[in-house]
């Protein structure tokens, strides 16, 4: 039976609602100069803030990891889209990276390598921690060698 994971886009939201915030704040503190499109600027940041919330949470459901039996299909993209299918027997290297926002959130970027490569096979952003927690359990019952840290 395949399991899908999707990243979780709170931590890219959270970080387009606070630069809005700030480039809010700093048209607001410049007032006196842009008296006349003060407001119509504003809206205008809120806007575009709007835009990029909408393209990370379409990014988030247009980036896909689904486990089955003898291997994982990692997919992404938006308009052009990446395929990557990795026997378990092949990973070399599993982790996860939690940062500051990330730990508050309750996600992480998941890591995986196989050998050979120059850069990580997979790398997905935001997963929540009980799907890490997940997907390593379940690389390391099918055969990978990642070691989960």
């Amino acid at each position: 039976m395949a399991h899908s994971f999707h990243p979780h886009p709170v931590v890219a939201v959270t970080k387009v609602i606070i630069m809005t915030l700030l480039l809010s704040a700093l048209v607001f503190v410049m007032r006196d100069i842009l008296e006349r499109i003060l407001y119509p600027l504003i809206i205008s940041v809120w806007l575009v803030g709007l835009v990029f919330v909408l393209i990370a949470f379409l990014a988030s459901r247009f980036q896909t990891l689904t486990l089955d039996e003898n291997s994982m299909l990692f997919q992404s993209g938006i308009l052009a889209t990446r395929r990557i299918m990795l026997p378990y027997a092949k990973i070399t290297e599993t982790s996860y990276v939690q940062g500051l926002v990330q730990r508050a959130f309750g996600v992480g970027t998941l890591n995986i390598d196989t050998a050979g490569g120059m850069n990580m096979a997979i790398h997905m952003p935001d997963v929540k921690h009980d799907d890490l927690k997940k997907i390593l359990g379940e690389i390391r019952a099918k055969g990978g060698n990642g070691d989960g840290t």
